[in-house]
């Protein structure tokens, strides 16, 4: 588990029409009201409609003239006011997003039986927060311009968010997200109030279609206890769902090559080509009751990529006996996704879900290759993920709320070299890279299994709210990094790094060797318990505590190094080790917001954020321990001399 971090809560002004706010549910709207009577308030009732699935809710007035609605699904909104067995005030289309709360004053018109009628524009309800969040609706995510169509990329439109840097000739691509600064392996993605982040490397787990995406909201400092697993920030999407009017899309997207810039490294153009199509539907098969919603993406890319190595490097490497492809060559990708949900809704007290989703990657270009590295140095990836999401969120009354989510999902990703002959890699610095990509071939398969559990208590001005999260997942795969072997040739004294290629002098060598398969589990459980105090209607309050616990498996060590432990001398301390990585932590969570005019609303907070682990480099210290898996490492600074009939220089016994 990533150690805790201690930081505030961006402190500031800002419009009340832009708030952003979290509400009962990660996936679902509050509504929070106050009528303004002329003089004695008549007793009354606020009917809320959805236009979409026809559900209605009710709620009796307060003695303050306040209403509360919660675990309201993203939408639009028809809202009447009825006093005295008449209509006194309609609201129309006013539209909620997904964890937000909204807050609306309403005037009473004074004169008996008036009756008021408004089209309210959409998304003119005030909103109210403590943490630096902003919504992605779905006006965005049709209007913005994008390229391939990956939703959490708009995500770069909000305040706080960057494209991360990070490396780019690795097997374990990251999110490529950078959230109030942090690494793009801490960020935390959700979809539907579930978790969706490969906890291997730290990007996202399931692809799904933009088409299927209603709205996501981009949280980057300050969340509540709920959230967790983060350092970073939390992007948090919700799925589309049917409703009463059929409807659906059909969509073809081409990015021919012809308007693209000429290649840097050659040629007259890039031969870029991607087609990207889909198609998505939706409708009632219950009026009112049961909802269904499919969608399915595919992308075809295909570029070339042109490999430049010199020729006189190009002729030395082929008469040291390997085989090299140099100039412009084809690399390709094939992505399809597919996606299917109900909502059923037998009563407005019980809401009920069912999410499938299948998706497949493949690219030969996932470690990049090109330029001085020819295609045998790339890596290639076939990447399938499946998952089936239950969901039931149940609201007896205005008191009491709850949900309960369940999911698995499987997940087999493996990266293969491209290098046909399973050659050593060889790296001549500054001059050209090939052979079979050191970091490959690799493979992980895991299992993950997910409940949670939340409730909420309205308790006059106190809100409490606790859950626990919990997540098991089932781990296995290989990595055989460097059993090819790996030689690397700089210059060196009188020699350049090719003339020290062509007489078999490298710098250095790696080789690693033994069984590298491995199979382990780990568990994450969370908890958490929060407590939402109005004193006032300018003032919330917000205090909350999080509980996580991290459990991996603990590390094997050899018996040469435990020696070195326990060897009196500089070197004990140099080699203490640590077996068992378990943690727990407690996150404690304060913020606040506050109306200061009709205006402007300032919020803010302190907590300690704690981010989780990475397991991809669990996966490779466990088979390269020493003792399942070992290597060796040689440079010309080694008093044994380097022979390169010895670490496989030759090709044929590489």
């Amino acid at each position: 588990m990533r150690p805790a971090l201690w930081r505030p809560v961006l402190c500031g002004l800002a419009s009340a029409a832009s708030l952003s706010a979290q509400s009962t549910g990660t996936t679902s709207a509050d509504l929070r009201g106050n009528l303004r009577w002329p003089g004695t308030p008549a007793p009354a009732e606020v009917r809320l409609l959805s236009r979409d699935q026809g559900t209605r809710w009710v709620r009796r007035i307060e003695p303050g003239g306040t209403f509360v609605f919660q675990l309201l699904p993203p939408g639009i909104y028809d809202l009447e006011v009825w006093s005295e067995g008449s209509t006194r005030l309609q609201l129309k289309a006013l539209r909620f997003h997904a964890g937000s709360t909204h807050e609306l004053s309403l005037p009473i018109p004074r004169a008996a039986g008036a009756e008021v009628s408004v089209e309210a524009p959409l998304g003119s309800s005030g909103e109210a927060r403590t943490q630096a969040a902003w919504v992605v609706d779905s006006q965005l995510l049709s209007d913005l311009p994008i390229n391939r169509r990956n939703y959490a990329d708009l995500s770069l439109v909000t305040p706080m968010a960057a494209v991360a840097r990070g490396p780019i000739d690795a097997g374990t691509p990251d999110s490529g997200l950078s959230l109030a600064g942090a690494g793009p392996r801490q960020n935390n993605f959700m979809v539907d109030g579930l978790d969706n982040n490969d906890m291997g490397n730290g990007s996202t787990r399931l692809l799904m279609s933009q088409e299927a995406i209603q709205e996501f909201q981009v949280i980057t400092s300050g969340y509540s206890a709920e959230f967790g697993r983060a350092t970073g920030g939390v992007i948090n999407a919700v799925t589309r769902s049917g409703s009463n009017r059929p409807g659906g899309s059909l969509f073809y997207y081409l990015r021919p090559g012809g308007l693209d810039a000429s290649s840097p490294l050659g040629g007259t153009g890039s031969g870029y080509r991607m087609h990207q199509f889909g198609a998505s539907a939706s409708g009632p098969l219950l009026k009112d009751r049961l909802f269904y919603f499919i969608c399915a993406e595919g992308l075809r890319r295909s570029e070339d990529h042109p490999t430049t190595i010199d020729p006189t490097v190009a002729d030395a490497i082929r008469s040291a006996g390997f085989a090299l492809e140099t100039g412009s060559q084809r690399a390709t990708e094939k992505d399809h996704s597919i996606l299917a949900k109900l909502d059923f809704l037998p009563d407005a007290e019980n809401r009920l879900g069912l999410r499938l989703l299948h998706s497949r990657q493949e690219s030969d270009d996932l470690i990049p290759w090109g330029g001085l590295k020819a295609r045998s140095a790339g890596g290639s990836r076939e990447l399938r993920d499946s998952a089936v999401a239950l969901s039931h969120q149940w609201t007896p009354n205005a008191v009491l709320i709850r949900e309960t989510r369940l999911m698995r999902t499987t997940r087999q990703n493996d990266v293969r070299p491209l290098d046909a002959d399973g050659t050593v890699q060889v790296d001549i610095q500054g001059a050209a890279s090939f052979g079979t990509q050191r970091l490959t071939p690799q493979s992980s398969s895991t299992t993950y299994l997910q409940l949670t559990d939340t409730s909420t208590l309205a308790l006059g001005s106190h809100t409490l709210k606790g859950g626990i999260d919990l997540i098991s997942a089932r781990n296995s795969g290989y990595a055989r990094n460097n059993y090819a072997g790996y030689h690397l040739f700089q210059a060196a004294g009188p020699f350049s790094a090719l003339q020290a290629f062509q007489v078999g002098f490298p710098v250095a060598f790696v080789q690693a060797f033994g069984d590298p398969y491995t199979r382990f589990r780990t568990d994450h459980q969370s908890a958490f318990l929060q407590d939402e105090w109005r004193p006032g209607q300018d003032f919330m309050l917000r205090l909350g505590v999080r509980y996580d616990r991290e459990r991996i498996p603990e590390f094997a060590d050899t018996d040469a190094y435990r020696a070195l432990a326990g060897t009196p001398g500089p070197q004990a301390a140099l080699f203490q080790t640590q077996r068992d990585w378990t943690s727990a932590r407690w996150s404690p969570r304060l913020s606040f917001s506050w109306q200061a005019t009709q205006a402007w609303r300032l919020f803010g907070g302190f907590g300690t954020f704690t981010g989780q682990t990475n397991l991809s480099p669990v996966l490779g210290m466990r088979t390269t321990n020493g003792a399942q898996g070992y290597g060796i490492i040689l440079t010309a600074l080694d008093p044994y001399p380097l022979d390169p009939s010895v670490v496989g220089m030759n090709p044929s016994i590489a």
